[in-house]
């Protein structure tokens, strides 16, 4: 399942970002079926030091999309796509699941 993460600040920025989240998590869940873990993480610093510490910091399974800035609803919806797609194209054994297995065994050996 994909997991959105905000480190907000506690000022208006940190606010919104995790209302972005939560709005696109919510998106996901009714437009798409696609269910998302949520977590807002709030760091006790002002407006001033959430700007010198980055803040906030949007992260989506890993993957920094926002420091500093609040994200739109769209780059964590397409975002968590990207996640979602390159999630499937890994194998059990951790390798890339090719989509036409001969292509490739051929190119290697050419």
């Amino acid at each position: 399942m994909p997991e959105i993460t905000v480190y907000a600040g506690i000022d208006w920025r940190g606010r919104l970002a995790a209302a972005v989240a939560r709005e696109a998590a919510s998106i996901l869940a009714r437009e798409y079926s696609v269910s998302v873990d949520v977590d807002i993480l709030e760091i006790p610093v002002d407006g001033v030091e959430a700007e010198r510490r980055g803040l906030p910091l949007v992260i989506v399974d890993g993957v920094v999309i926002a420091e500093g800035r609040v994200p739109s609803i769209e780059e964590i919806v397409d975002e968590v796509f990207k996640s979602i797609e390159l999630a499937s194209s890994i194998g059990p054994a951790g390798f890339p699941v090719f989509e036409d297995e001969w292509e490739v065994v051929e190119e290697a050996i050419a």
